[in-house]
């Protein structure tokens, strides 16, 4: 096949128009989720009344309450991706059991989040309502009480969308997404204009769309075949399984709750600006619309986030830093021209576009007004978040978030809270000036690109050492020892000792060099993972499509050294890999601080500060690592058959291993 024939993947051939093709279903998909949202306010604002009046208040209603409902589905769907990454790993390790522990603790972790949610709802939806500053607080509780009460739908779908991708089944979701977005549409139109139910009507139609996708899941599943099984015996809380759903799902939970806190402060305020009643209910009206059209909008800065991100992570997994360069210098131009547009489509085309949503003429100036200082925003948000994706790709996850959660508490809510003390504070000024939180971002963003770009391109082309062997070693039939160790403990030399002395094979990197043959991924980078897990979000980093691969890879690896016969292997979560292997001796090494931090300093030639860090961070990444494969603690004695302190040294560490193996 000529080169012009061969496929171009997001690691190989072309760069751009692979990028563009994965970002096109990403913005579609966006597209369709905001459609899904905006369907309600839509149909309120064009066909609840003619009385300007009603309008607004009813806009501003949906609306205001859109906004705390979208707050509480972040925190579900910050939950499901623990679901996904939880029951991942134990699809890709085919462990039915886990899988089915997964989905029992699952069921029972969203059921419970479920009725308290709706609890929430619908003893506080006034006093939600009120600090909000809705135009209408009757109207306003009614849509919070009516959606809270369908919350278990909500809740159940988002929980039912996490079991899918976690199975690799990312699809199907998208289906029920349009499925419910057209029953969405057809009932608001029914209970709006024919039953004439109002707010009412459009929160109906909102939790009964979500209760058919529900049902349609349920039926797809009863009649599929999954990787796990349901069972009244299963549904429960499983502890290991709940720890890791939970370890995995809260920390992005919360972080998405946080940031999206601070737009629904600058919705609060919006709310409440004007000189009287009628101009109030105008700009809460006006602002509700804008909700709606920023939400479409930024479909475009998501998939550019997206798209970056999982092409930075499958070139960091293959090695390929000039190709990351290069994807990054085209995407830095089409990021930069994609907001010029999106900037001017805004400035100028604010009030064609608010009509859409609402026939009131003060709604839609006040939208506009809003849009046009919301061009500052646009005009760079594609930039942000694409450089967002790559340092997401690169692994700096922890720094993603930090500079998100600056952007939303440190500069856009002190700003939009100084602006609601003005007198004559105006939506355009909440638009513009709100947008400095993004360029205070973007310019963290950059500082921390020129900061850390030498330091990832030399971790990047660190080279295979020739001594590693990357085959097989014949073996003997015997006893296979795994050994756990913590960082400065020694065990990598008393693995090889112990090996030499027993006359049997010894594992350590070379597992990394043989998983890298099979996935195509660079050797130093799959060695590296349990090193550079970020100390924040540790599991969802972990759950990185392009890990995986190397986690799937490393995981065949062992299982292959270890039907050779009877062998060492330091790290890698074997003793947790060959658990079902009958002759398997698992060791965990460990030692004093002191111990451990005089031992770096030797080896590596670290300060004693160094040295200290490097144990923290070392014992913290290994122990994320850990869970993440196993759903287990690092280092529980309980987990292995022999406990070692090497403190003692290590050729009387191996003497006392092979004492205990002779006993054993």
């Amino acid at each position: 096949m000529s080169k012009a024939r061969e496929k171009s993947t997001l690691t190989s051939g072309a760069i751009y128009a692979p990028m563009m093709k994965f970002m096109l279903p990403v913005i579609a998909a966006t597209f369709l989720q905001a459609m899904y949202a905006a369907v309600d306010l839509l149909v309120i604002g064009r066909f609840v009344s003619t009385d300007a009046t009603v309008i607004q208040n009813a806009t501003a209603a949906v609306g205001t309450g859109g906004m705390i409902m979208t707050l509480i589905t972040y925190v579900i769907q910050g939950l499901t991706t623990g679901i996904t990454v939880t029951l991942g790993r134990f699809i890709g390790a085919k462990d039915r059991k886990g899988a089915t522990r997964t989905v029992g603790s699952a069921i029972c972790i969203f059921a419970v989040m479920a009725v308290c949610l709706t609890l929430i709802m619908e003893i506080g939806a006034p006093y939600f309502a009120k600090w909000m500053n809705a135009p209408d607080v009757e109207m306003c509780t009614l849509y919070l009480r009516i959606c809270g009460g369908g919350l278990i739908f909500i809740t159940a779908y988002n929980g039912i969308s996490g079991l899918f991708k976690g199975i690799g089944n990312s699809n199907l979701p998208l289906v029920f997404v349009g499925i419910a977005c057209v029953v969405n549409i057809a009932l608001d139109l029914i209970l709006v204009i024919a039953a004439g139910l109002g707010v009412a009507g459009v929160a109906i139609a909102t939790i009964t769309a979500q209760a058919v996708s529900v049902v349609l899941s349920l039926i797809i599943i009863s009649r599929k075949q999954l990787p796990f099984d349901v069972s009244k015996k299963s549904i429960r809380f499983h502890p290991g399984e709940t720890k890791s759903i939970l370890l995995a799902g809260v920390p992005l939970a919360t972080q998405d709750f946080l940031t999206n806190f601070s737009f629904v402060v600058i919705n609060s305020v919006a709310n409440h600006l004007g000189s009287d009643a009628t101009v109030w209910s105008a700009i809460a009206s006006g602002y509700s619309v804008d909700n709606k059209l920023t939400a479409f909008m930024m479909a475009i800065p998501v998939a550019f986030l997206q798209s970056m991100s999982v092409f930075t992570a499958q070139n960091v997994g293959a090695k390929q830093p000039e190709r990351i360069k290069k994807g990054l210098r085209y995407m830095i131009f089409t990021s930069i021209g994609a907001g010029i547009l999106l900037s001017l489509l805004c400035y100028f085309g604010g009030s064609a576009m608010a009509s859409i949503f609402t026939s009131d003429a003060q709604s839609i100036y006040y939208a506009a007004e809003y849009l046009k200082g919301y061009a500052a925003d646009a005009l760079v948000a594609c930039l942000l978040l694409m450089m967002t994706g790559y340092f997401n790709g690169q692994g700096h996850s922890t720094f993603s978030m930090t500079q998100g959660l600056i952007g939303a508490f440190c500069v856009r809510i002190p700003i939009i809270l100084a602006i609601s003390k003005m007198a004559d504070a105006t939506l355009f000024q909440v638009g513009f000036f709100g947008a400095m939180a993004t360029y205070t971002q973007l310019i963290i963003c950059i500082c921390f690109f020129f900061v850390f770009k030498k330091k990832d391109s030399r971790k990047m082309q660190a080279s295979t050492p020739a001594s590693e062997t990357t085959a097989l070693q014949p073996s003997v039939p015997g006893p296979i020892i795994t050994i756990s160790r913590e960082h400065g403990s020694c065990g990598k030399q008393i693995g090889g000792i112990l090996a030499e002395r027993l006359g049997v094979p010894f594992y350590y990197k070379e597992v990394a060099a043989m998983a890298a043959e099979e996935c195509g991924l660079h050797r130093e980078f799959i060695s590296d993972i349990n090193v550079n897990t970020p100390s924040v979000m540790k599991e969802l980093y972990l759950s990185n499509s392009v890990i995986q691969d190397a986690v799937r890879a490393q995981d065949s690896i062992v299982r292959k050294i270890a039907d050779q016969g009877s062998c060492v292997i330091v790290g890698r979560a074997a003793d947790y890999i060959l658990r079902d292997y009958p002759n398997v001796i698992r060791i965990f090494i460990y030692a004093p601080e002191e111990y451990k931090i005089a031992q770096i300093m030797q080896e590596y030639g670290d300060s004693e500060t160094e040295a200290r860090k490097n144990v923290q961070q070392r014992t913290a990444s290994r122990s994320s690592y850990y869970r993440s494969i196993t759903g287990k603690e690092w280092g529980d004695m309980h987990n292995y058959n022999f406990v070692i302190d090497s403190s003692v040294g290590v050729e009387k560490s191996v003497d006392m291993i092979m004492n205990m193996m002779a006993v054993k």
